[in-house]
């Protein structure tokens, strides 16, 4: 009796030419790509374009300077860093620690 794998009912095309082992640049690209599209498409995203438009005179990152970021990426990666640290009861999340302007000065 032969054996067959046991094959997917569908065929990605694209499977074909990716590595088999992938580097960890690689990886940690197409991670990145995922997030940003992730937070890009959720209603955190549309939230987050409405939301800046305002000047808000409470947010650490417009009342001081930028060394790497503009002002716009430096909105968004504290959003990303609000979600991944939120405050909550035990403490301070990352965007009272400030960890966007953090990795802004870490940048330069």
């Amino acid at each position: 009796m032969k054996k067959t794998k046991n094959k997917a009912p569908f065929h990605f095309p694209l499977a074909d030419k990716l590595p088999s082992d992938p580097s960890r640049r690689a990886l940690l690209k197409g991670a990145g790509i995922a997030g940003a599209v992730a937070v890009g498409a959720s209603p955190t995203g549309a939230v987050l374009g409405a939301e800046n438009q305002a000047e808000d005179v409470s947010n650490p990152l417009a009342l001081e300077a930028l060394e790497t970021l503009t002002a716009a990426e430096a909105e968004v990666l504290e959003a990303i860093c609000d979600c991944l640290i939120p405050s909550d009861e035990h403490g301070p999340g990352a965007k009272e620690a400030r960890a966007a302007h953090y990795i802004d000065r870490s940048l330069a």
